[in-house]
């Protein structure tokens, strides 16, 4: 048997090591380069950081940062790192939309996104830009302002389609297919002073008396509202088979089901939207149950959606709600694929037609614009 001469030994103890030594080395470079430099990318973030709405304003804030951490760890936005730039929009005042939209652009915010703020103010204010408005206002009057203001408003982006399908999907799920024996097909009506809610109601009262139910309560008041005696004295005394109060606010719809209960009728409850924000769930804890509500858009409870919701946890520490993180969130790996395939973030025009004219698949689904409103189908 032939023995190996010490050289060829040395030599192959000499490539072993080398290949070990870059088996280390190599990994800890590659992500030493791939640290995104130089100026950053901003990110707009024009959210209600404090007043009413301040939940989800919380919520739209976690949902970018997550992104945008995402996004850097990864090497950046063309090699570069992104930056958010949070601007608290409170209710939506026209004047203060105004100087937060100033104030961004000034910023130099290559894109400005968020869940949701009051349309269709927020369309105009943010449409005389040719800087990227990606929102979920879910609202008629902001689809109604971008189709009437096309191609000025071609920048203006709504992730999720307009209400008007909230009424008759509500009254269709809880008459036929909630096993629910309606004794008495009547409905008590409860909406806040505010066009989203007014036209949620407006398409549920249609559907009711086409299918020949009776509205026995029908009630507005102002937004903010937290005392309902007068409108819970008439449910109690007409009993509604259905109680279907459209809101948007956390603080409106803990206020009456804490003063429901006192004295529940046997209804079914809807509460339009807002039961998805954990801050409502928090606050009624175990009275909360049994609510109905909807969503247009919020997480899928698929693999990778589920696997956003660990993330998320992992990071914040706490449960998302369905919606306005996961909107944020979506709406900013759309604009970076956009300006991955421009090349350019400043190419505001190229960037605009590349998200109208392509298909996005996020943790919310799949995204595709319809080009004379640019709202998503």
């Amino acid at each position: 048997m032939k023995r190996a001469k010490p050289l060829k030994i040395f030599l192959c103890l000499f490539v072993f090591a080398f290949v070990v030594l870059m088996a280390i080395v190599l990994p800890n470079a590659t992500l030493a380069s791939s640290k995104p430099q130089g100026e950053p990318i901003r990110i707009g973030l024009p959210v209600p950081i404090t007043g009413l709405m301040a939940a989800d304003g919380a919520e739209m804030i976690n949902g970018a940062k997550l992104a945008i951490e995402e996004i850097n760890a990864k090497g950046g936005l063309l090699g570069r790192p992104l930056e958010m730039v949070p601007m608290d929009t409170k209710e939506s005042q026209v004047d203060i939309l105004r100087g937060v939209a100033e104030a961004l652009a000034a910023k130099g915010v290559d894109v400005n996104v968020t869940a949701y703020l009051m349309g269709p103010m927020d369309i105009h204010t943010f449409g005389k830009y040719d800087i990227p408005y990606l929102h979920a206002d879910t609202q008629w009057t902001s689809t109604k302002a971008v189709r009437d203001n096309l191609p000025e408003y071609n920048n203006v982006f709504a992730i999720d389609p307009n209400e008007r399908s909230y009424g008759p999907n509500a009254f269709i799920n809880m008459t036929k297919r909630i096993p629910f024996e309606h004794k008495r097909k009547t409905v008590g009506i409860l909406t806040t002073n505010f066009t989203y809610a007014k036209g949620i109601s407006e398409s549920f009262r249609e559907i009711v008396k086409e299918n020949g139910w009776k509205i026995v309560v029908d009630e507005g008041h102002e937004l903010g509202t937290t005392e309902y005696g007068v409108q819970l004295s008439r449910i109690r005394a007409q009993k509604p088979g259905i109680i279907f109060f459209s809101t948007h606010l956390p603080t409106e719809a803990v206020a009456f089901m804490n003063q429901f209960h006192t004295q529940p009728t046997k209804s079914l409850v809807y509460i339009q939207y807002c039961p998805n924000v954990p801050e409502f769930r928090e606050l009624l804890g175990p009275k909360a149950n049994g609510i109905l509500w909807q969503t247009l858009i919020g997480y899928l409870p698929t693999k990778d959606g589920l696997a956003w919701v660990e993330r998320y946890k992992k990071r914040f520490g706490v449960e998302p709600g369905f919606t306005a993180a996961c909107n944020t969130y979506d709406s900013i790996y759309m604009w970076a694929a956009a300006v991955r395939s421009v090349g350019d973030p400043k190419n505001h025009k190229k960037v605009n037609e590349y998200i109208l004219n392509n298909t996005y698949h996020g943790i919310a689904g799949t995204y595709k614009y319809n080009p004379k409103t640019q709202e998503a189908i």
